[in-house]
């Protein structure tokens, strides 16, 4: 199979994925904001993200990858139904001067432990700091980071001293396929199902 072929398979099997808005900034101030699917929670102690990286059509790296390694820092939103608008026209593949902040109508405001900035449109940001890199093959990047300081709205709580989220409060949504445009998903429909209890037999 072709990677092309790999990434449509994979893409649609592997779902649904979270949406990270990943807010990143060069070295020199530049902000860049740009949707990432290949996303998700991958330690609690300590807390680490892990974002997945495909190349440019030009074949060079994207600038989010290119300014986390450059600055050691990045900030991922939650996206939702109400910002997916504006998330998808930070999806596109525009010239490195391009700010997609100011491009979307984006509100932005100051990191606490990290120098780049957040979305205040996002119900939920997390601050994090670079902690590794993985190159698993030529054109696929994988990058890990730790969250070090976490905005969330109070009102996506069901009980905030206790940090019980109401995960239908902020309508987030996520991908159920690849490819340009198509495939998002809602979060509202969910059900439970009890998890057994092991019982010796006597």
């Amino acid at each position: 199979m072709t990677p092309g072929s790999v990434y449509k398979l994979l893409a649609s099997l592997v779902v649904p994925r979270p949406i990270a808005w990943v807010v990143s900034q060069s070295t020199t101030g530049h902000l860049n904001a740009a949707p990432f699917s290949f996303f998700n929670m991958l330690a609690s102690d300590p807390p680490v993200v892990g974002l997945g990286f495909g190349m440019h059509s030009t074949g060079a790296d994207k600038d989010t990858y290119t300014n986390i390694i450059e600055t050691e820092e990045f900030t991922v939103h939650i996206v939702t139904e109400e910002t997916a608008e504006a998330m998808n026209i930070t999806a596109v593949e525009a010239p490195h001067h391009v700010n997609e902040i100011e491009l979307a109508g984006l509100t932005l405001a100051g990191g606490v432990a990290v120098k780049t900035p957040r979305i205040l449109e996002s119900p939920a940001a997390l601050e994090c700091r670079l902690l590794q890199t993985i190159q698993p093959g030529r054109t696929s990047k994988i990058i890990l980071g730790e969250v070090v300081y976490a905005h969330v709205l109070t009102s996506a709580f069901s009980d905030l001293e206790k940090l019980n989220m109401d995960v239908h409060a902020i309508h987030q949504i996520g991908r159920m396929q690849g490819g340009l445009g198509g495939g998002y998903t809602r979060t509202r429909d969910t059900f439970d199902i009890p998890r057994p209890v092991w019982k010796e037999r006597s």
